[in-house]
């Protein structure tokens, strides 16, 4: 702390100037700001004005002395001896926090890889990485791309006093037999447990006490929900299932309606699974449904079958469809003759055939009047009578 007294060096002063100059001085920097100026010869006090550096002070008065060079000494006010030392205090808190880096105001933030983003920025500019729980900041050096300086502490302050120990490892089920340290945790009863201190054979206490010498309650079993309000066993567990409600869904069921000899939920899937579909799993079906498989292997749900299917499964069994195309099992075609020609089918194939006999000249008509039946194609089906024509038609079903 600096005295009231500042007397280092001489002064130089002209009779009827107020310019105080001094040789081995050092007035700024010893914090001189006021006072007075008493020279050791006839003449006045110079009351400072300003100390416009370490050798040069103006004062409020001119020098009504000789001129000369002198003796002197600085009488410092009292109140700038509490604002310096004031000022010492805030000096050497300002330092403080700028080596910590607290007091720094950076331009940008972000990750090391990022700052690459900012490498073209002026010299001074300033960035801060983030690391985890440390702060490291760089400062472009020049206006060079990519000149940083750094990484310099940013923020760090001293490390702080150890704080309490936390909860550390949770057990499971209370065992007597385990050795137990202060903040294991266990399960007992439903409810969590933290231990006090070590211990071995002392179990948590029963609800509703909620702690003794060697356990605290950590977290309380939750309701079983008989009590009242609206999750009622009554209510939402009328079959008393809560036991196995989320264990298995085997549970016993009406097997009635069901026609199944299975009691339980598991076996009746299991019986459906082996067991053949039946016409009487079909008594409701739609009228004029046909469900089946047209094609494929038996995999998958049947579906509902169209004509189409059912020709294509049946085959040979049912004649095809009457088409009109040529040369195909299902053509139909109209059949005529000539006068007095044999009737002859088509060729290939086998037909089915009907015909009727006309007499040309409008007269009777002889036996037979007609004829139908089932034969190879180029066949003949009737052979030629005398003045009429045989008309029908066929049709190839195979």
């Amino acid at each position: 702390m600096a005295t009231s007294y500042y007397s280092t060096g001489t002064v130089t002063l002209v009779n009827g100037s107020k310019a105080v100059i001094g040789t081995g001085t050092a007035w700024q920097l010893a914090l001189i700001t006021n006072g007075y100026i008493a020279v050791e010869a006839a003449g006045n006090l110079l009351p400072i004005a300003s100390v416009d550096g370490d050798t040069e002070i103006t004062a409020e008065l001119a020098w009504a002395g000789a001129s000369g060079i002198y003796s002197y000494a600085i009488q410092r006010n009292p109140q700038q001896l509490q604002d310096n030392a004031e000022n010492s205090r805030t000096l050497s808190y300002l330092l403080s926090e700028i080596r910590n880096g607290t007091l720094f105001k950076y331009d940008a933030a972000g990750s090391l890889s990022d700052r690459a983003f900012h490498d073209a920025k002026p010299k001074g500019f300033s960035y801060l990485v983030l690391a985890g729980e440390t702060a490291l900041l760089y400062v472009k050096a020049s206006a060079t791309s990519g000149d940083w300086a750094g990484p310099f502490a940013y923020g760090t302050g001293p490390i702080g006093p150890e704080g309490p120990v936390g909860f550390l490892d949770f057990k499971g089920d209370y065992s007597s037999v385990t050795a137990y340290s202060a903040n294991d945790g266990v399960r007992y009863n439903g409810s969590s447990w933290v231990a006090l201190q070590s211990t071995t054979g002392n179990a948590p206490p029963t609800l509703p006490a909620t702690e003794n010498a060697y356990w605290s309650l950590l977290a309380v079993k939750g309701q079983d929900g008989l009590g009242t309000g609206d999750m009622q066993a009554v209510t939402y567990d009328p079959l008393a299932k809560a036991a196995d409600a989320f264990a298995s869904a085997n549970h016993d069921y009406d097997n009635a309606t069901s026609g199944l000899t299975a009691t339980t939920t598991q076996t009746a899937i299991d019986e459906l699974a082996l067991e053949d579909i039946e016409n009487d799993r079909l008594a409701d079906m739609v009228q004029a449904t046909v469900k089946g498989r047209a094609s494929g292997a038996g995999t998958g749900q049947p579906t509902d079958l169209e004509a189409d299917d059912l020709f294509t499964i049946l085959g040979g069994l049912v004649p095809a469809r009457p088409t009109s195309a040529s040369g195909v099992v299902g053509q139909w075609v109209k059949i005529a003759t000539a006068v007095s020609t044999a009737l002859v089918l088509p060729a290939g194939g086998t037909w089915a055939y009907f015909y009727i006999v006309v007499n040309a000249s409008g007269g009777a008509v002889n036996n037979p009047v007609c004829g139908a039946g089932v034969a190879a194609g180029g066949s003949t089906v009737q052979a030629a009578i005398s003045n009429m024509i045989l008309q029908g038609f066929a049709w190839r079903v195979t």
